[in-house]
């Protein structure tokens, strides 16, 4: 450790060193008893501390001193040794920037007050190297997610071309498929299209992470919505054997948000019941109330243990239940949840393991209305 001792006695800052060596400080140090000295020292001895009197010259006192080291090095402690200093003067001190002040009978203080004063340098050292890191992988993090969200045309161009042209064949428009051929088809397609929706998935996620994700509010009838998403099911639904069933509790309502992001919420927990329950039944319901407007997916499934109930949340995350390993990217509930916080509401669930999971999606009330304030007098049938 440097030590820079601004002291007009040399008596005096000999009795500082002993004090300091006495406590078994190893230091090196330079004393100076003077303006030009001091800033002189400043640059060539480069110090890690600096003890300064309050009275050193006519024209130069401690004061000073702590004004010309923050100046010169903004972190550099600076504790004031002094026969005697009034309130008025230690509250100037510390307000310019002192560490903090010692009185030369006390000097026993001296060694507890540098290993603060250097703790606290560290520290803010430490913290501001942190935020610095911090602040670079932010950056670094929204390239990225820039770059990915840029490329979105990029990947998705050729995989819906190959999409196209297996389902041009697979119907026959380019001449006749033999069984063997379809199966194969059947298998490039599915492939191309489980890759592009890992791809639609990884760019959302960019997106939303970079702040690139816009909300295109309309007014629609949540009730078609729901029975949309719903019908769209039934078949996957069916192949499992699993029952189906939508409630719509009144009063029906329509919405003002994103239809199309409502939309790939319901998709994403809807497609979840289905892939996560083998037998019984999937019961999609539509609450309206004063609140907003709530759409509750429960299944009789495997359930989620309790400790990971938040994880489900969490990018790529996936759950191993029931000893088996699911496929999916892991992103569907993060998205989801992200999605739903854009548009003011929230995702919640509650489970049970071996008895099932319900998801609910809530939307606030500012985002809704009823049928009756859009259309008087219409009530889900047209006028």
């Amino acid at each position: 450790m440097k030590v820079l001792l601004l002291e007009d006695s040399a008596a005096d800052a000999e009795l500082i060193e002993r004090s300091l060596r006495k406590a078994g400080l190893s230091f090196s140090s330079r004393h100076v008893d003077n303006r030009e000295g001091f800033v002189r020292a400043l640059e060539e001895f480069a110090p890690d501390l600096v003890l300064s009197d309050y009275d050193v010259t006519d024209d130069f006192d401690g004061l000073a001193a702590v004004q010309v080291v923050r100046e010169a090095r903004p972190d550099l402690p600076v504790i004031i040794v002094t026969g005697a200093v009034g309130d008025e003067t230690a509250v100037q001190l510390v307000k310019a920037g002192a560490s903090d002040y010692i009185l030369k009978d006390r000097l026993g203080r001296l060694p507890i007050a540098i290993e603060r004063a250097l703790a606290e340098v560290e520290e803010a050292r430490a913290r501001a190297r942190t935020e610095e890191a911090n602040a670079k992988l932010k950056d670094i993090d929204r390239l990225k997610s820039m770059f990915i969200a840029s490329m979105s045309h990029e990947l998705r161009t050729p995989l819906n071309t190959i999409i196209g042209f297996t389902g041009i064949m697979l119907q026959g428009l380019a001449g006749p498929v033999n069984d063997e051929q379809r199966k194969q088809l059947t298998m490039v397609r599915g492939s191309a299209e489980h890759l592009l929706a890992l791809i639609n998935d990884v760019i959302d996620v960019s997106k939303i992470e970079a702040g690139l994700v816009e909300i295109s509010v309309e007014v629609f009838d949540m009730v078609d919505l729901v029975a949309e998403v719903t019908e769209s099911f039934t078949v996957a639904a069916g192949r499992k054997g699993l029952e189906l069933v939508e409630h719509q509790l009144p009063p029906p309502r329509l919405v003002r948000t994103d239809r199309r992001r409502v939309r790939q919420i319901l998709v994403n927990l809807l497609g979840n019941a289905i892939k996560f329950t083998d037998h019984g039944r999937i019961a999609i319901t539509h609450t309206a109330t004063d609140a907003g407007t709530e759409i509750a997916v429960e299944d009789s499934g495997i359930g989620i243990g309790r400790d990971d109930l938040d994880r489900i949340f969490d990018a790529f995350s996936q759950i191993h239940t029931d000893g088996r390993a699911w496929e999916g990217t892991g992103l569907g509930l993060y998205l989801s949840r992200k999605i739903a916080a854009l548009l003011g509401g929230a995702i919640t669930v509650r489970s049970e393991i071996g008895t099932g999971s319900a998801f609910t999606l809530s939307l606030p009330a500012a985002t809704t209305r009823p049928h009756d304030e859009e259309n008087p007098g219409r009530r889900g049938q047209p006028q």
